[in-house]
């Protein structure tokens, strides 16, 4: 029951890492025909309206903790979509994956929270391995690529800061006004922003499937996941599990757009695997051993 319970809220949100990976595809495909501001308030709508038939139970206190995480959630993809203007996708990848590191430094620095050994090793092996997937064109600077590179670390750093406060935030809230909050929180954010500059554009049929998509399952079942399973596990871990995101990026972009990688990017995906189920693992196996001594 102790191994189910430990591994249960991982195997969850790796699954949320893969429904990312796979919409991240779709994403890139619709924002090239359509406004990122414009697509973001919409998706952003349609994940707060699937929540809504959940807001059963949790009252205002509930729905107010959910506004500064979702405020450092709707930063992290402004600067990230700002960021991807002046910087390569590859470099991106790297430079926002850095949460994974800043997270447990975070938490050390306001927390005083130190991270073990066993946390500290899988940190680090994710990202090299995290590097490894961005590409050798990631460790390149261009000319007017500084702003860009800036913008990704700040939105590594706002996605850290959204894990720390989000987990401190969800301690005994309803997981469900919670996720509410955030969503209407990032999409009255980019409402603001888009409809001073002329509204909404209507959007495509196949913009609207991908708003339905990542507004239903990337966001309203993906947020809501993350922030129950936020209630049970530390924002370390749960940064360590997040990572497994640019592998399945990487995994589906093969599979559904032909896209070409090479030996070095399979094996930054590799570690990054092995770094999360070392770290998941383990505990476990730690805590067989002596029950499996006695028999």
């Amino acid at each position: 029951m102790r191994n189910a319970t430990r591994i249960t809220p991982a195997v969850v949100l790796v699954a949320v890492t893969a429904v990312w990976g796979w919409t991240f595809l779709l994403v890139r495909d619709a924002v090239g025909n359509y406004p990122v501001p414009a697509f973001l308030a919409v998706r952003f709508g349609i994940a707060s309206l699937c929540l809504l038939p959940l807001l059963r139970r949790g009252g205002a206190g509930d729905l107010a903790a959910g506004v500064a995480p979702g405020t450092m959630l709707a930063l992290a993809y402004l600067f990230q979509t700002l960021g991807l203007q002046h910087t390569t996708a590859s470099k991106a990848g790297l430079l926002t994956g850095l949460f994974v590191i800043m997270t447990p430094l975070l938490e050390l620095t306001i927390y005083r929270r130190r991270p073990g050994m066993l946390t500290t090793g899988a940190v680090t092996v994710a990202l090299v391995g995290t590097a490894l997937v961005a590409g050798p064109g990631a460790l390149h600077s261009a000319s007017g690529e500084a702003l860009g590179d800036a913008l990704e670390v700040l939105t590594a750093l706002l996605l850290s800061l959204h894990m720390i406060v989000l987990g401190r935030a969800a301690r005994g809230r309803s997981a469900s006004a919670l996720a509410l909050s955030q969503m209407s929180t990032v999409c009255l954010l980019f409402l603001a922003s888009v409809v001073p500059a002329g509204g909404i554009p209507l959007p495509s049929t196949s913009v609207w499937i991908a708003l339905f998509i990542t507004g239903a399952l990337a966001s309203a079942l993906a947020f809501l996941v993350q922030t129950y399973v936020q209630q049970r596990i530390s924002p370390t871990r749960t940064a360590l599990i997040l990572v497994m995101e640019s592998a399945f990026a990487l995994l589906f972009g093969v599979l559904l757009a032909a896209d070409r990688f090479t030996r070095w990017q399979a094996l930054g995906a590799v570690l990054i695997l092995v770094a999360l189920l070392i770290h998941e693992g383990a505990p476990l196996f730690s805590a067989a051993r002596p029950q499996s001594a006695g028999t």
